[in-house]
């Protein structure tokens, strides 16, 4: 069971979060001040000093979980198993497209002018770490510098063109286009590991 200290801290983080959120809509991350955070979260400074080292840390701390949402519970893609690759690239693509759906209001605001592009950049090097974890070396067909970033560029790119288009199509929709575009890739720039030879 959670302490009286621990609910308060919870509740102080909340509401920071959530004033920083507020004020990004109405105005650029560079003329918010943690004044206006703090003023519009009814806390004081310490408080917010106490949860983050300033504006910079709560924007990173806010996209770093928004990403790691997007890709919880993906399923992971074996090279072993039966089940072929481009059936487990069209499952984690599927499940990419739902997590953003699940989180669009957040994921929209990360993409607006009032961010800027510090959002694009943190799921570009996300995605890389990604695409690094589960690329195998074994079965590439051309260098794995070039996998990774050929990957990451059409994931990434496809994923913000999606949002900064409004959505305009439904998530299983674009799931389905999706679903065709990367896998599709992705099977050109490897070998059936159950076809190699050894």
């Amino acid at each position: 069971m959670k302490n009286k200290d621990d609910v308060r801290f919870s509740k102080a983080d909340q509401a920071i979060r959530q004033s920083f959120i507020d004020l990004l809509k109405v105005k650029k991350f560079d003329r918010i001040s943690v004044k206006m955070i703090i003023d519009k979260a009814a806390i004081n400074r310490s408080t917010f000093y106490a949860h983050f080292l300033d504006k910079y840390d709560l924007m990173d701390q806010l996209q770093e979980e928004l990403l790691v949402n997007l890709i919880n519970n993906l399923p992971d893609v074996n090279w072993q198993s039966n089940k072929p690759l481009i059936e487990q690239f069209q499952d984690r693509a599927t499940g990419i497209v739902q997590n953003i759906n699940q989180n669009r209001e957040l994921f929209v605001l990360m993409l607006s002018n009032n961010v800027g592009n510090s959002f694009e950049k943190t799921m570009q090097d996300k995605s890389r770490t990604v695409f690094e974890g589960i690329i195998s070396d074994e079965y590439l067909t051309v260098p794995r510098e070039y996998v990774v970033v050929l990957l990451t560029s059409a994931v990434s790119s496809t994923l913000i063109a999606w949002a900064k288009n409004g959505f305009k199509e439904s998530p299983e929709e674009f799931a389905n286009i999706i679903s065709h575009i990367i896998p599709n890739l992705a099977i050109q720039l490897v070998q059936n590991p159950h076809n190699t030879n050894g």
